[in-house]
Parts: structure tokens; C-alpha cells; sequence
């Protein structure tokens, strides 16, 4: 067995390969000013290791659904994102754009002042409006921003969004422009704790390693969304297997990565000088 990254303890029931931790990761880019050619390499690479999904900004749904033709991998976009101040008639209106462009899965962000103000009536109908807009099979994720939340708050706002006809509740954008705490493995108790069975957990926000990523699946996350799931991977591999995300492997394990990112092998940004995908410094 590979040794668990951190001290962490391997339970049984958790991820042990690569292949497997890929499955509950939606590999995440919502960098402002990605072109279309990043983010078809970005989308090859996470087909390339199977991720669950890619979540990436509405305008590159298109092209994010030619790239995973022929794959499992589904594509995911974000609502509202990242403050979720849009009405909820421009919210339904953008959840059945996307989705006639090609999203499998949506993440819409809620109003946080109305759950800050008490008033989930509002949430649950803004969700419901959402939930009524996308076809059938299209998979809802909401999420409610717990780092801005209290525990009861949240609480009621993850409540509000599942009687509006959520699939998953989302612990967090993980927005860095609003410099949010991370998820930690407490908020995916309390929600597992109070939602129903089949109601699904997506942990994001600050999840950026393997321990992380193993912390928040044994405390009851059916998903995670990070933008740095190769670096989640690559805790996963055998110490001597001699693999770095950027080498040659099995196709779905460590196959062949594209991007010319770090050691990692997540970008950063894709405007971020000579760490972007296929960028160079300028001068």
C-alpha cells in the first residue's frame, strides 16, 4: 500500500491510487483571460487522468465539450461566480445558457446576503429557479460560502438549497480575490451531518494537497473542486515509480501531461508571467 502523505491514516474506504482520487476531483480553472488554447490543454490533461469533471468558466464550455469527446469526464461551469449577486431571474437565464452550450454541471453561487439576513425562502426559490432551468440529468451544485457564514447560517442555507432541488452542496468558491478561509473537514461533517443521504458534499476552497483532498473524503465529501488536482495526484504515487505529473505513464494514472507547468504540474494562472500555459515572460 502506498504510505498515507502527512501521518495521515489510510482508512480503507478512502482513495488509494491516483486513478481513484482523480474520480471525486473536479479539476478547476476560472482564471480571468485564459484563451481557448489553454484551456484545450488544460481539458486534454484532465482527460488525460481521468478527472471527475472540469469546471471552467461559461465562455469555454464550448470548447471544453469538444476536448472531452469520447471521454467520461464532464464538463462543469459556475453560475454567479463568484459573489452570487445576480438576480435570480439572470441566474436561471445564464444556468439554461450553459447548459445548452454543453455543461453537464453547474455551480451556482447563492445570494450570501440573503443567507447572512435569515431569509432561505429566497435561497430555496433562487435554487428551485435554477433547478428548473437546466434539463434533466444536468447536475446542480450550490454553493452556500460557509467561510462567510456561521455554523447555523450554513446550516440553513445548505437546508434551503437542497429543498430547492440541489444535487450537491459546495462548502465554498474558494475565490482568491476574497481571500476566504480554507474548507476544512469540520464543514463537511456539519453538512453530512444534517443533509439527506442523497444529497452530495463538494469540498473546494484551499484543498491543494493529497491530505487535504484525503481529509475532506473521510468526513464525507463526494466531490472536491481544486484547481491544483495534478499536485493532489502526485501524493498518491509509488515512491518509486520514478512518475512526475509531466512524464510519460499509464493513461489514466499518470499519463502524459502537456502543460509546461510547474514541478507540480497545475498552472497558476494563465496570466501570470511565464506560469501560464503556453505563456513566456514578457519583457
Amino acid at each position: 500500500m502506498i504510505p498515507p502523505p502527512g501521518g495521515l491514516a489510510m482508512d480503507a474506504g478512502l482513495p488509494s491510487t491516483p486513478a481513484a482520487l482523480a474520480a471525486y476531483i473536479d479539476q478547476t480553472n476560472l482564471d480571468l483571460g485564459c484563451t481557448r488554447s489553454e484551456i484545450r490543454a488544460f481539458v486534454q490533461t484532465a482527460v488525460d487522468q481521468r478527472f471527475k469533471a472540469v469546471c471552467i468558466l461559461p465562455n469555454m464550455v464550448p470548447t471544453a465539450r469538444t476536448v472531452v469527446r469520447g471521454s467520461a469526464v464532464k464538463v462543469a461551469t459556475v453560475v454567479s461566480f463568484p459573489l452570487g449577486a445576480d438576480t435570480p431571474t439572470v441566474k436561471a437565464a445564464e444556468a439554461r445558457t450553459v447548459a445548452d452550450m454543453g455543461a453537464d454541471e453547474v455551480d451556482m453561487v447563492i445570494d450570501i446576503g440573503r443567507a447572512r439576513a435569515g431569509e432561505y425562502t429566497a435561497i430555496r426559490e433562487e435554487v428551485a429557479g435554477v433547478r428548473g432551468a437546466l434539463p434533466v440529468g444536468v447536475v446542480l451544485k450550490v454553493i452556500i460560502e460557509m467561510p462567510l457564514l456561521d455554523a447555523e447560517e450554513s446550516v440553513d442555507a445548505a437546508l434551503a438549497a437542497e429543498r430547492g432541488g440541489a444535487d450537491l452542496i459546495q462548502t465554498s468558491t474558494g475565490f482568491k480575490g476574497l481571500s476566504l478561509r480554507p474548507t476544512v473537514a469540520s464543514d463537511i461533517e456539519l453538512l453530512r451531518s444534517m443533509l439527506k443521504p442523497e444529497t452530495g458534499v463538494k469540498a473546494s476552497g484551499g484543498i491543494r494537497t493529497t491530505e487535504d483532498a484525503l481529509g475532506v473524503i473521510a468526513a464525507g465529501a463526494d466531490r472536491i473542486g481544486s484547481s491544483r488536482g495534478l499536485a493532489i495526484l502526485d501524493g498518491l504515487r509509488t515512491p518509486d515509480s520514478g512518475q512526475r505529473p509531466g512524464s510519460a505513464g499509464p493513461l489514466g494514472t499518470y499519463g502524459p501531461v502537456i502543460s509546461p507547468a510547474d514541478a507540480a504540474g497545475d498552472p497558476v494562472s494563465c496570466l501570470a508571467s511565464g506560469l501560464g500555459w503556453g505563456r513566456t515572460p514578457r519583457t
